[in-house]
């Protein structure tokens, strides 16, 4: 499993959709490989959305999480 605190841990796991998107998604949809064609703040942006995602993901699973264990 992923290492560190689950806010981490959702961090980590939002890369493995971002790289998804931009090798697969972004050429099928004609912006290129990595959406280079939109300019680099394209992919940069992408990033910085899916790790803020993958953050909020990860507290509220790891809030939910120690909440429902049993004692």
């Amino acid at each position: 499993m992923l290492p560190g605190a689950f806010w981490l841990r959702g961090m980590l796991f939002s890369i493995a959709p971002w790289l998804v998107m931009m090798i697969v998604m972004m050429p099928m949809a004609g912006a290129g490989f990595f959406g280079l064609n939109l300019g680099m703040a394209g992919p940069v942006m992408t990033l910085v959305l899916h790790l803020i995602f993958g953050a909020v993901l990860g507290a509220v699973y790891g809030a939910r999480a120690a909440r429902t264990r049993p004692a």
